[in-house]
């Protein structure tokens, strides 16, 4: 089966290294950005920059929305000169972002009058673990076309997970997100109240690491952590606090959807989080 030829749409922190490893992998790839100058690295790298997301989508058989907010997923899109306007019959539209669970659905309902493919496949993972190749992703929709596009997903990372149909790969990536953003918020707090009693942070940390208290984000995020809130300003933490509002209120409106309460997500969600993220943008 010949490779497909990819668009992808938003060269940000993980959208970059992403073209990237599709590049490596010998898949043609055109991007669009809003903001052009993001593009100067995938094109040095051999990826096509195209106008607008209409021009993307034409050329394209697989369209990727690798960007921020449900609102820019929607825009780029639907919205004008967007890849509805342009979008081929029985390509396919991967939304990548971190958005809407429903919004996806929403796109799946439209797809099936184009006879447009759609999955959802949110990421967990940082840009640097994107450039390994060590990423988690969590897809929604029709396993066969998941399975379709296997070679390509995996070019990029290295854990696939089906969740089920349209928007359920959405709603593992709130969870997943929901539980690192408290996680990173209590990590925080611990630190603070550990250095201010006197404790040596190193010895915390590796002490915590073969107790109970163990976890992915304190293995991977106690130093850079640690850094910031000695010394705040450092930048060791690359996450911009927007993002990880902007999670919590996906969460709290899923949440909210289904008619649940979820007190720790509001919580976080009114506490300052510049404290222990920095802010990139």
């Amino acid at each position: 089966m010949a490779k497909p030829a990819i668009g992808f749409i938003g060269i940000g922190e993980m959208g970059d290294p992403m073209v990237k490893n599709l590049l490596k992998a010998k898949f043609s790839v055109a991007v669009y950005d809003r903001v052009k100058a993001r593009t100067t690295g995938v094109a040095e790298a051999g990826a096509r920059v195209v106008r607008s997301n209409a021009e993307l989508a034409a050329g394209s058989d697989v369209i990727i929305v690798m960007v921020d907010t449900t609102e820019s997923a929607r825009e780029a899109i639907f919205g004008k000169a967007g890849v509805w306007e342009a979008v081929r019959q029985g390509s396919t539209v991967i939304i990548m972002s971190s958005v809407d669970p429903y919004f996806c659905q929403e796109v799946a309902q439209e797809g099936k009058k184009k006879g447009v493919s759609v999955l959802d496949v949110p990421v967990s993972g940082t840009g640097d673990l994107v450039k390994v190749g060590n990423i988690t992703m969590f897809c929604g929709g029709d396993e066969a076309v998941m399975a379709r596009y296997k070679s390509m997903f995996m070019a990029m990372g290295n854990k696939l997970y089906h969740m089920g149909g349209v928007g359920m790969g959405e709603v593992a990536k709130i969870c997943n997100n929901y539980i690192t953003t408290v996680t990173g918020a209590v990590l925080g707090d611990v630190i603070r109240i550990a250095s201010r009693a006197g404790v040596d942070l190193d010895t915390l940390h590796d002490a915590l690491s073969s107790s109970a208290a163990n976890s992915a984000s304190l293995e991977r995020n106690w130093h850079a952590l640690a850094k910031e809130t000695i010394k705040p300003g450092t930048k060791a933490v690359k996450y911009s606090p927007r993002i990880l509002y902007k999670d919590l209120k996906l969460t709290m409106a899923l949440a909210q959807k289904q008619g649940l309460f979820v007190p720790l997500a509001g919580v976080a969600s009114q506490l300052d989080l510049s404290r222990w993220r920095t802010t990139t943008k």
